[in-house]
């Protein structure tokens, strides 16, 4: 991917100049997804994440973060028309697209991608863990054109859409592949919650090779097993 992701340290969080118009975006992202630090347990493999109402009619995204090992992540930003390649069968190039909105979250090692962002248009989601049920799309058979890594999934969606119900529209058009993550040497089993700033909650869960969307009238969202057993 290009390298005009501007990255945040945790010991300099100053907005570089070309991105001073995120500053409002970026504090008020940094608020929500404090939840996570703030919950962090090192035993345990699981997340949760939640919306909460506001008395002005409003919603706020929140989540916990609590896998048992250490993500590195940096505060990231990512202006529109950046050029995003993700990683396709055998290592050839994947599904490329321009962003079309700007956005602001978390990554893990050091990647221009999104573990837990939100863009311009008020559209957040996160990426949780889902072992044991999870079945990505086998690499060899999937349209290199049409695939995403598991870790990148998130940014496609953030990058692209501006509401819940767009994300539903274009999910069908991508897949994303079984295939090892760098920096943590598994493929990680990942879902996915979104929301949008009307409050509109879905769940994206890879279950044997294809992607399933729930609507999520609770907004909110754990781990394992699918989702369609929590809502029973």
């Amino acid at each position: 991917m290009a390298s005009l992701v501007v990255t945040m340290s945790r010991k300099d969080l100053a907005l570089a100049p070309q991105a001073r118009r995120w500053k409002r975006a970026f504090r008020n992202a940094l608020m929500v997804m404090s939840a996570g630090a703030l919950a962090f347990v090192q035993s345990a493999q699981a997340c949760t994440s939640f919306l909460l109402n506001t008395s002005d009619g409003g919603v706020v995204y929140g989540r916990t973060m609590e896998f048992a090992f250490h993500l590195d992540s940096e505060a990231i930003v990512t202006p529109r028309l950046f050029a995003f390649t993700a990683t396709g069968p055998g290592g050839k190039p994947g599904l490329a697209w321009k962003a079309k909105y700007g956005a602001v979250g978390l990554n893990a090692y050091g990647g221009p991608v999104f573990t837990d962002g939100m863009n311009e248009k008020g559209l957040a989601g996160g990426i949780l863990y889902f072992p044991d049920y999870v079945g990505y799309a086998d690499p060899a058979k999937t349209d290199a054109a049409k695939a995403l890594a598991p870790w990148e999934f998130l940014t496609w969606v953030l990058t692209n859409f501006a509401t819940v119900a767009e994300v539903k529209a274009a999910v069908p058009s991508v897949s994303i592949i079984d295939i090892i993550q760098p920096g943590a040497n598994i493929v990680p089993p990942f879902h996915y919650s979104v929301h949008d700033a009307t409050g509109a909650s879905i769940v994206i869960e890879p279950i044997n090779g294809t992607l399933k969307v729930y609507d999520n009238p609770f907004g909110v969202l754990t781990n394992s097993p699918p989702f369609d057993w929590h809502l029973t």
